[in-house]
C-alpha cells in the first residue's frame, strides 16, 4: 500500500500551525539523516518517480491540436520557485490527445543526483520545521508551454481538467507518496491561451486555480508573485 500526504499549505506560512490545526496528520518515521538534523530526512528513498496526469476539460472547445511541454516545480512560502522538473511533451495532433475529456499519464523517474538536489532543497528550506520539509516535497506549480506557435488551423485554446502530480518513493521495502490536486475550476475562464510562449497554474489554498498567461519559461530562483491569493 502507498502512503500519500497531501499537507495543508497553511503550514508552509506558520511553523507550527499544523500541529494545532491539524492534529490528525500522520507521524512520519524515516531513517536519520546526518548529525544535526532536528527530524527524520528522506535521504535514502528508492525509486523516486514523478507523475503527472494531464486531463483536458469536458467542455466544448476545451481541446487543442498544438504540442504542450508540462513541467512540474515547487514554489517556497515567499512563491519562489526551488525546484521543477519537465515531464515531457504531449502532441495534441496525435489521436485524441489533448481533446476533450482526454487524460494522459506522464512520468520521469528521478536520477539519483536529481533525487538528492530535490531532498537538500526540501531540507534547506524546512527552517526547522518537519511539516514544512515535507511540504517541499509536493509539487504546487505546473507550467505548460506550447509549440506549433503561429500554425493556421490549430486550436489556440486549451482548457484543463483536474490534474494530479505524485511523487513515489520507497524507503526500506515501503511505498510512500505525495499527491498535489489542481482543480479545474470552470471551463469559463480555466484556460491555456497558447498563443503565449508559457503559461503556468498556481496551487492555491482557498480558492479556484487560474492559469497565468505569457510567463518565461521556468528558472530556480523565479519569482511568481502572481501566485499568490
Amino acid at each position: 500500500m502507498v502512503v500519500f500526504r497531501v499537507l495543508p499549505l497553511l503550514c508552509l506560512l506558520v511553523v507550527g500551525e499544523c500541529e494545532r490545526k491539524f492534529p490528525y496528520l500522520p507521524t512520519v518515521h524515516h531513517i536519520k539523516g546526518t548529525i544535526g538534523d532536528t527530524f527524520p530526512r528522506f535521504r535514502n528513498a528508492e525509486n523516486p518517480t514523478l507523475t503527472l496526469i494531464v486531463r483536458t476539460a469536458d467542455c466544448f472547445g476545451a481541446g487543442t491540436n498544438k504540442n504542450l511541454t508540462f513541467i512540474v516545480g515547487y514554489l517556497d512560502y515567499q512563491l519562489v520557485l526551488r525546484w521543477y522538473f519537465e515531464m515531457g511533451t504531449i502532441s495534441g495532433q496525435i489521436g485524441d490527445n489533448l481533446q476533450r475529456n482526454a487524460e494522459i499519464t506522464l512520468t520521469r523517474k528521478l536520477t539519483k543526483e536529481e533525487y538528492i538536489f530535490l531532498e537538500e532543497v526540501c531540507w534547506a528550506r524546512s527552517i526547522g520545521s518537519e511539516l514544512i520539509y515535507q511540504k517541499a516535497f509536493e509539487a504546487n506549480i505546473i507550467n505548460v508551454s506550447p509549440s506549433d506557435i503561429g500554425v493556421s488551423g490549430v486550436y489556440p485554446i486549451w482548457a484543463p481538467g483536474i490534474m494530479d502530480v505524485y511523487l513515489n518513493y520507497t524507503i526500506n521495502g515501503e511505498s510512500f507518496g505525495y499527491k498535489a490536486v489542481f482543480d479545474d475550476g470552470t471551463c469559463l475562464y480555466n484556460d491555456v491561451t497558447t498563443r503565449f510562449n508559457n503559461s503556468y497554474i498556481c496551487r492555491y489554498w482557498s480558492r479556484n486555480e487560474i492559469f497565468v498567461p505569457g510567463s518565461e519559461t521556468p528558472w530556480l530562483g523565479k519569482d511568481y508573485k502572481e501566485c499568490k491569493e
